[in-house]
């Protein structure tokens, strides 16, 4: 608040006649706008609550799971899969044991997670983020590609190191998939 008073008295000192609108955007927000965050919609011009979206729902639902904090299994539909560069998943235990798992790469969110709708694709969603893993000594910028179900339900995460597409050659998806079963059987023993 000291700051915005700052700001707002140079301004007054100077003539300007906008001090008034500068102090209220650098005020602390007050307990009836903490809890919601209102944003326009750029589609319909409408006021909605930012909170309130599916892109904020994500951005948490994300940001927990490059946290190592796990994901949620009820997030998840049955047949869920994860395609990343190093391994593929299907179904709920496997996906569910590769997040749980992650916490052994220590992992913490390097910036916000910024979630939005893929333009002209009904139900996914891109997610751009940027992770350390091992104690902040690798640092990883990765997407997401989320596809929910129309209950919004997680149906699969395509995961892209440094945003780049994952390849899509036979044996490379073989021997992801394998690592995928192998890692999936491993982990409960290697990460407790």
């Amino acid at each position: 608040m000291k700051f915005g008073r700052i700001v707002t008295l140079a301004l007054c000192a100077q003539g300007v006649s906008t001090a008034y609108s500068v102090q209220r955007a650098f005020r602390p927000p007050s307990p009836s706008e903490e809890g919601g965050e209102r944003t326009e919609l750029k589609e319909t011009g409408r006021v909605e609550c930012v909170r309130c979206t599916r892109e904020y729902s994500l951005s948490q639902v994300v940001r927990k799971m490059y946290s190592g904090g796990g994901v949620d299994r009820n997030m998840l539909c049955e047949s869920v899969s994860y395609e990343g560069p190093v391994f593929v998943s299907r179904g709920e235990d496997e996906v569910v044991e590769a997040y749980r798992a992650l916490r052994f790469m220590k992992p913490e969110i390097a910036e916000d997670v910024r979630v939005e709708k893929e333009p002209g694709k009904e139900g996914v969603y891109r997610a751009r983020l940027s992770t350390f893993y091992f104690d902040r000594k690798v640092v990883l910028p990765s997407s997401l590609m989320i596809h929910l179900t129309a209950d919004g339900r997680v149906q699969k995460i395509v995961h892209r190191w440094n945003h780049h597409p994952l390849v899509d050659v036979t044996p490379i998806l073989f021997a992801r998939r394998l690592n995928g079963i192998l890692s999936y059987l491993a982990s409960p023993y290697i990460v407790r």
